[in-house]
């Protein structure tokens, strides 16, 4: 019988009487086992127990990062619309610009592809969440901001090129009066100071002293510096664009065959050289080979009639 179970003995520290039980084999196997489980549900807790305050952290460490993108996201948005407005301004400013100087307009369709961009699909499409959404959102706005940077940069190039181009055929146009002096005889259907009769007068007299500076009313190239039966000492600029000028009864040249001259430069002097009754210079302009009207082509201040008239 006593093989079959276990004794146990406690010994009190102080002193006291010894203590014995004894215990059927089968309990003691019980205390043990019953020990294990005890042991084991204490460690499988303090496991679970470290793995959730580890979650805990990388849960909260990721709420600050989403909090600080979030941040970060709304201040793009703010800056994005701050483009968004100023890229509107540029456009008005485009269009503005074409329509004052009389530049063709784009095609509506051309502006639309040009500045288009990429759709991003809504977050209940993919899936995705609000935050990764507006993100997406936010650098297809961006990209298509860049579009329309690159849009307007071609835009203005084109402007630029074209108006360049103007520039360049408004300083070869005639629009000042080549000398001073009086108004004595202009275009059209005159009589003839020699005659009498009318005759076409295909330019317009500016009557002063001899001497008087001629100018250049813009640039060109000397086409013709020579004596002429009728004008007498005698200028043709070619100003390009099909537009010439012609300077007659002149007393002298200041300017050599084939000179490039620009907009006020001296050419020459009034004269009475040629076919003429007094001092004065005989002006015209020819656009594609038929003269015209200088008046057209003048737009300072006139000069005053002439008391004495003198002409050709």
């Amino acid at each position: 019988m006593l093989k079959n179970r276990y004794n146990i003995m406690i010994v009190p520290p102080s002193t006291g009487g010894v203590r014995q039980y004894s215990l059927p084999r089968w309990a003691g196997k019980a205390v043990a086992f019953a020990g294990t489980i005890v042991v084991s549900l204490v460690a499988v807790s303090a496991v679970l127990g470290v793995s959730g305050l580890l979650r805990t952290g990388d849960y909260a460490e990721q709420v600050l990062e989403n909090r600080a993108l979030r941040a970060s996201l709304s201040k793009m948005d703010e800056e994005v619309a701050v483009l968004r407005k100023r890229l509107a301004s540029l456009e008005e400013s485009e269009m503005m610009v074409r329509k004052v100087f009389g530049l063709s307009d784009l095609d509506p369709d051309e502006r639309a592809l040009g500045i288009g961009g990429p759709v991003v699909e809504s977050a209940d499409d993919d899936g995705l969440s609000p935050l990764l959404t507006n993100s997406r959102e936010l650098e297809a706005e961006i990209d298509r901001l860049l579009r329309r940077c690159d849009f307007e940069r071609d835009n203005f190039g084109q402007i630029v090129t074209e108006l360049s181009g103007r520039k360049d055929q408004l300083d070869h146009t005639p629009s000042v009066y080549p000398t001073s002096g009086y108004f004595s005889r202009g275009f059209g259907i005159k009589p003839d100071p020699f005659t009498g009769n009318d005759r076409m007068h295909y330019g317009i007299d500016l009557a002063g002293d001899i001497g008087t500076p001629v100018y250049a009313p813009a640039a060109g190239r000397v086409k013709i510096r020579a004596h002429h039966q009728q004008f007498g000492n005698m200028i043709t600029l070619d100003h390009g664009f099909g537009v010439e000028t012609r300077y007659g009864h002149l007393k002298g040249f200041a300017i050599k065959p084939n000179e490039q001259v620009q907009r006020g430069q001296l050419i020459g002097y009034m004269g009475n050289s040629g076919y003429s009754t007094g001092p004065h210079l005989h002006y015209e302009v020819h656009v594609d080979g038929r003269p015209v009207d200088p008046m057209r082509y003048i737009y300072d201040r006139a000069p005053q009639s002439a008391p004495l008239a003198a002409g050709d």
